[in-house]
């Protein structure tokens, strides 16, 4: 009966160890995404640090546009100006067509 007891014991020794190996590999493979979704991570912020560098700038750019546009030509200032150009361009285009 010992030696069947022993075998059992080896068996559930060998299973045992079998887990424990199964179980590292598993670890060290979510450690590996780990490192990566980590790295992937440090990149992202880089970028949004960038990215939020830039847009401080062009908001900064924008609160300077606003203030010059309100001392002095609005936006439908501006707007009429394009659409009078654009009538211009196309008298002209008619006067040259047609004579």
């Amino acid at each position: 009966m010992d030696s069947s007891f022993e075998a059992e014991q080896d068996e559930g020794l060998d299973k045992l160890e079998e887990t424990v190996i199964s179980t590292k590999h598993i670890a060290l493979a979510v450690n590996e995404e780990l490192d990566l979704h980590t790295r992937l991570i440090d990149n992202l912020d880089q970028h949004v640090d960038v990215t939020d560098s830039r847009l401080q700038r062009v908001q900064k750019n924008l609160a300077i546009l606003n203030k010059r546009t309100k001392g002095g030509c609005s936006c439908l200032c501006l707007l009429l100006s394009v659409a009078g150009i654009a009538v211009l361009v196309v008298a002209i285009y008619l006067l040259v067509k047609y004579l």
